[in-house]
């Protein structure tokens, strides 16, 4: 008998007692899982949403009616709002950052960046001139306003 031939043997009895041996094992954790009961808690019933005609296409109309059931049965009112509060046009303008529950899009970064900071690597032991460095760290956000009042927006 060659040493490869006994190899695959040994192989194969192993394999199938390895599965005889998980079989009998895993035999009772499932009949235990089986025979518990598992509990589910009923969700309140919710009044269903009257159905609207919110356009003239049936399709189209079913499938909002369905959207605003939906909303409903999840939320428990007809429009949820995000962050548990209203949102506002500042809100928007801060964009991400108001979304996590910050209130100035500079928190998201841990503040107003410093101009070594915002140097490449391979630069950092050179000086930075004065200008640069104002530059950089200038705030463009009056800047940015003012265009805009420019283009009359």
């Amino acid at each position: 008998m060659k040493a490869s031939d006994l190899v695959k043997i040994i192989r194969k009895v192993v394999k199938e007692e390895i599965s005889l041996a998980i079989r009998k094992e895993l035999r009772p954790i499932i009949k235990e899982v089986k025979t518990k009961a598992v509990k589910r808690v009923a969700k309140k019933p919710v009044s269903k949403v009257q159905s609207k005609s919110f356009t003239s296409d049936n399709t189209l109309n079913s499938i909002l009616n369905e959207t605003a059931q939906q909303i409903a049965s999840e939320n428990g009112s007809d429009w949820p709002t995000m962050g548990n509060g209203q949102m506002t046009s500042q809100d928007a303008r801060n964009g991400l950052a108001s979304l996590m529950g910050m209130n100035d899009p500079n928190q998201m970064f841990g503040g107003q960046p410093s101009a070594q900071q915002m140097i490449p690597d391979d630069r950092k032991g050179a000086p930075v001139p004065e200008a640069l460095e104002k530059a950089l760290t200038r705030d463009y956000s009056e800047l940015v306003k003012a265009m805009d009042i420019k283009k009359g927006k």
